[in-house]
């Protein structure tokens, strides 16, 4: 056994009924042409085949409901593979409604903390021919960019090749070797040794945060707390829905080279100038810019498992009416936030997130949380994918969605992921709280749409980049 990070305990702490940590992923295929047999059943086999499992898929929190030490993981002695494996299907027609509506209610219901924490949904009934995954795991056990890559690998990239490998499966031989779990002392002691040496970046970072407290003009990095209160901001029920949108990654590459920008700045302001044209349709805008959180992925290559992330706080601009004007803050809110982490070392950013979401964490706990002003208004994450066309046991992907959490006083949450020539967007909401964001996915296409056009029409007239 072995203990959990401290940043992957918190999501554990995190959780309630009404706010489920775990995050999802839903890809839709479509069924390869002339395959002889039930290719649905074909699959379920392949999967609970896969019995050789990987950890944490095959191991469960030892206690279950940690208080405040870090749980450990213990092996399961009793593993099943047909608990985590489910097969449902829609009714008539199959349409993209139904199965966004399958989904927010099976993205909204806690996984089992006895048994390991994660679930494949099996999803036939799609009209055209084709079927759907939808996979969850606790965000305590793995966060998006690992939870991609152990998507990726049980797919292919070739339409040819047959047979595919689970995402929870182990390629390696499994040991009888046991570990030693170590004592509340030994686990505080060796965090200590760990962290030691960040301490002082840490502090260098808190005083230019607290400089800039004291100066908001000088407008330099943005700092927690200072969120307006905003309808995305309130109490969750545990019910969520779900909304998605595709764009295509070549026009929004385009767009960013014009602008001097990056990809991720670009949908940072389409997501910004869908939230500000929606809550003006609700008459819930707020007059201060909305403040969102940017995760940043500091996973070292070959490192799997766990949380490996900090946070960027972006303005995202939301009194601004150009669209073009509103892309250029951002972009540049972006980059002094990150300027102001890169000098830190990956433990630091990772002190850093903590030390800033701690005050809400303890609210949270105490139930308090929507008293005070939030962190940050609302996540905004992006998620590398692959880039060619990929295949599971000769079905073709067709689209990949995320399914995001949502923590308390947090009623929306926005992911990108790419894939195959798209940006495929993945929009998760407190049904409660925020019932029409059908509406809003829709204005993520018409705030791209008028941001490609305008700034087509700004770089054409040589006005110089901002």
């Amino acid at each position: 056994m072995s203990r959990v990070s401290l940043l992957d305990a918190v999501f554990f702490s995190l959780e309630r009924p009404e706010t489920p940590m775990h995050v999802g992923c839903l890809q839709v295929f479509r069924k390869p042409r002339g395959y002889e047999g039930d290719f649905i059943q074909d699959l379920l086999a392949g999967f609970r085949g896969a019995t050789r499992v990987r950890k944490p898929f095959a191991h469960v929190l030892s206690p279950p409901n940690p208080g405040a030490m870090p749980p450990a993981w213990k092996a399961d002695r009793h593993f099943d593979v047909d608990y985590h494996l489910r097969h449902i299907a829609l009714p008539k027609p199959g349409d993209a409604d139904q199965l966004h509506t399958l989904v927010g209610h099976l993205h909204s219901h806690l996984l089992d903390r006895y048994r390991p924490l994660w679930e494949l949904y099996v999803i036939e009934g799609l009209r055209g021919n084709r079927f759907a995954l939808y996979f969850k795991a606790h965000h305590g056990c793995v966060d998006g960019v690992g939870g991609m890559k152990l998507m990726q690998a049980s797919l292919s990239d070739s339409v040819e090749q047959t047979g595919f490998r689970a995402p929870w499966e182990d390629d390696a031989v499994a040991t009888q070797r046991v570990l030693a779990v170590p004592s509340a002392r030994d686990v505080v002691s060796a965090a200590f040794r760990r962290q030691y040496e960040s301490v002082p970046q840490l502090v260098r970072a808190f005083r230019r945060v607290v400089t800039n407290m004291n100066n908001p003009a000088a407008r330099r990095v943005m700092f927690p707390y200072a969120a307006p209160k905003s309808v995305l901001n309130t109490s969750l029920s545990g019910n969520r829905r779900f909304a998605s949108q595709q764009l295509p990654l070549q026009r929004v590459r385009a767009v960013a080279q014009r602008a001097d920008a990056t990809i991720n700045d670009v949908m940072v302001a389409v997501c910004a100038g869908a939230l500000r044209a929606w809550l003006q349709e609700l008459d819930e805008l707020p007059r201060a810019p909305l403040i969102a959180a940017v995760p940043m992925s500091i996973r070292a290559e070959g490192e799997e498992g766990g949380n490996r992330l900090s946070l960027l706080l972006c303005d995202l601009g939301t009194g601004v009416r150009n669209h073009v004007s509103r892309l250029h803050l951002i972009r540049s809110s972006l980059r002094r936030s990150k300027a102001h982490l890169d000098d830190l070392s990956p433990t630091a950013q990772i002190n850093y997130l903590l030390a800033m979401v701690a005050p809400f964490t303890v609210m949270q706990m105490m139930g308090i949380a929507g008293k005070v002003r939030p962190p940050y208004n609302i996540v905004i994450s992006n998620v590398p994918g692959p880039r060619e066309t990929r295949y599971l046991n000769g079905a073709k992907l067709e689209s990949l969605f995320p399914v995001s959490l949502l923590p308390d006083t947090q009623a929306l949450n926005i992911t990108l992921f790419s894939y195959d020539g798209n940006i495929q967007l993945g929009v998760v909401s407190c049904r409660q709280a925020l019932p029409g964001i059908d509406r809003f996915a829709e204005l993520l296409r018409v705030t791209w749409e008028e941001l490609e056009s305008e700034v087509k029409v700004h770089y054409r007239r040589g006005r110089r980049r901002s």
